[in-house]
Order: structure tokens, then C-alpha cells, then sequence
């Protein structure tokens, strides 16, 4: 009888004590892969996922034919987000989720990707691209945990706010009359506009400040006379 005791009470401590899962850390690359003088890989491009330890926790695979741009943690530390191009020009940004590779998939790019920009994760698990088509004319894209784009937007310039959670598009000082005369924050949960400003034909944008609370958009004309405008950011995301 106290043996049967016993194994019960083994049993519903083991319930109770599940083994410990290894928390993802980092992302490692195994080794560099054979390219070509463009830099696009040879072979295949192994990707691993590890604990703080060094622990393999999810091995993935990049195809060939393709260039690394850009490799990053999700903010929650819970994927593996690459952007990525393959010689006809095509950027794509991929999702590796550290535990279930059933929950991985890839984008293309939208717009003109051609040159080097910046992969920024989100605190909501998706990720933020940013780039440039050419002079004023920056271009960014908001991609959620399933790979769909949730936001994408076109304009002179855009800046995004420290903590990665909201997004200014607007038209500084010397960009062409004929780019759109506004300025527009963005929230970058689900890419919805959190407010917008016109600006006059002579205005541009001078400088973008981020608090917890607000962003300020201060505006100059080209007499020099400045106003500032402040937008609330919802401090709910």
C-alpha cells in the first residue's frame, strides 16, 4: 500500500512539474555558406534557434539562391525573423517560430525593396521593414506573426519611434512639392493611423520627438516660422 502511495504521488508531482522547456536566446548560423561574387549562397543556409546555454532548440534552412540581409529575434524572443533577397531582386521576410515550425512563413516585400533598409521587430511579435526607393522616398511595411502585411506606406521620409511601437511618415523640409504634403503616425499592432497632419505647400517637417505619451512633429516653413503640432499615442498597445 505504500508503495502504490508513493508511485501516485510520483505521478501527480510530475504533472505538477512539468520539465522545463528551453527559453530561445539567440540566433546562430552554423557556418558561412558557399556564395557567389554577389554574395547569393551556393547551397542551402542552416539556421539555428538556441537556449542562453547553447542549447539547439529548432534547426530551419534558408534556401540557396538566396542573400541574408538582415537576421533578428522576435521582441517575446519566441522567432526568428529573416530578410532576405535572391538574385532576381526579390526581398522576402520570413518567420521561424523557435518552437513549431508549423508556424513558419514568408513574405515578399512589397514596393521597391532594391536597397538596403532596416528589420526591426515590433513588441507585438511581428516585425517593421524600412527602406529606401531613393531620395525622399522611404517606404516601410508592417508584417504580423503570420506573415500578412497589416500596414504599408510611402512617402518622403519615415521615422519610428524608439520603442519600436509606433511610426511617422511626413515630408520634410526640401523634399519635392509634389510629394504628398501630410504628416501621419502610425500604431504598429495592427497598423492603424493614430493621427494625421496637412501640411502647407512651404512646410516641412524639421524634426520628429518620441515620449511615452506623445510624439511632436515640429514644423517649419521657408520663412522660418515654426509651430509644433503634438499627437497622443495610446499608451493601451
Amino acid at each position: 500500500m505504500f508503495a502504490e502511495r508513493m508511485i501516485v504521488g510520483l505521478f501527480v508531482f510530475a504533472v505538477a512539474c512539468p520539465p522545463r522547456t528551453a527559453v530561445p536566446a539567440r540566433l546562430t548560423f552554423t557556418e558561412a555558406p558557399v556564395a557567389d561574387e554577389r554574395g547569393f549562397s551556393l547551397e542551402p543556409i542552416e539556421g539555428r534557434i538556441e537556449s542562453d546555454d547553447g542549447a539547439s532548440i529548432r534547426s530551419f534552412r534558408i534556401p540557396s539562391g538566396r542573400r541574408v540581409l538582415q537576421a533578428e529575434m522576435s521582441a517575446s524572443r519566441d522567432a526568428a525573423w529573416i530578410w532576405s533577397a535572391d538574385r532576381g531582386g526579390v526581398h522576402r521576410s520570413a518567420r521561424h517560430d523557435a518552437h513549431d515550425a508549423r508556424r513558419d512563413c514568408e513574405r515578399e516585400l512589397e514596393g521597391d525593396a532594391t536597397h538596403r533598409g532596416e528589420l526591426e521587430p515590433t513588441p507585438y511579435g511581428g516585425v517593421l521593414h524600412t527602406w529606401s526607393a531613393g531620395t525622399y522616398a522611404a517606404q516601410a511595411e508592417l508584417i504580423d506573426v503570420r506573415c500578412e502585411s497589416k500596414m504599408s506606406v510611402a512617402a518622403a521620409a519615415v521615422d519610428v519611434a524608439p520603442s519600436t511601437s509606433h511610426l511617422a511618415s511626413y515630408s520634410p523640409m526640401g523634399a519635392p512639392r509634389a510629394s504628398a504634403r501630410v504628416a501621419a503616425v502610425y500604431e504598429l499592432r495592427s497598423g492603424g493611423r493614430v493621427g494625421e497632419i496637412p501640411l502647407g505647400a512651404d512646410e516641412g517637417v524639421d524634426a520628429v520627438v518620441w515620449s511615452s505619451a506623445a510624439v511632436e512633429l515640429r514644423i517649419v516653413d521657408e520663412s522660418g516660422r515654426r509651430r509644433i503640432v503634438r499627437i497622443a499615442l495610446d499608451d493601451r498597445l
